[in-house]
């Protein structure tokens, strides 16, 4: 399962003005409650700039029972503009591909087909994906009242393959 998790991909969503203005007595001075709503909390919590994330995945196994937390894919400043490599779950003879890391740099390896001859192994610098789902959210200013909102999205052939092959019910992310 550690191969279909690193084919969740988390991506920018959402930048949200997060001001809030509170007095000595805590009485709230702005329109938005911000972390004293319960709406608030549970549909606009999000992640801040300058800041690093470890993001996983739980898998609800068909005993209902929950797997370890798996690692998604990572990336190094993680932004709008984010683009990761694509490697598609079957190559050209239906047979299934895995997604191989450098061990010491937990760097995504876009091109293995050499690998076993270990003569053309290119990393993925583009973006510094990595195996370990470490984002980091820099670049949107220094403004600390933006909260930044992450979706995780994956092709339905990963979804599918959870669903048919393994037999997994659900899954959730963690940080």
């Amino acid at each position: 399962m550690e191969d279909l998790s690193l084919r969740f991909l988390p991506f920018l969503n959402d930048i949200e003005d997060y001001s809030l203005e509170i007095d000595k007595d805590y009485n709230i001075l702005s329109a938005s409650k911000g972390y004293y709503d319960p709406k608030y909390i549970y549909n606009k919590v999000g992640y801040w700039n300058h800041e690093l994330y470890r993001l996983g995945i739980v898998y609800i196994l068909a005993d209902n029972s929950l797997s370890p937390v798996f690692n998604i894919r990572g990336v190094e400043k993680l932004d709008s503009n984010t683009r990761y490599s694509s490697i598609p779950l079957y190559n050209d003879n239906n047979n299934r591909n895995y997604i191989v890391t450098e061990e010491d740099t937990y760097k995504i390896i876009t091109d293995v087909s050499a690998y076993e001859g270990i003569s053309s192994i290119i990393s993925s610098d583009k973006n510094l994906e990595n195996s370990k789902g470490v984002i980091s959210l820099n670049g949107f200013g220094y403004d600390t009242h933006k909260v930044l909102g992450i979706d995780i999205k994956t092709d339905k052939e990963v979804v599918n393959y959870l669903k048919n092959t393994l037999k997994i019910k659900g899954f959730f992310f963690v940080r």
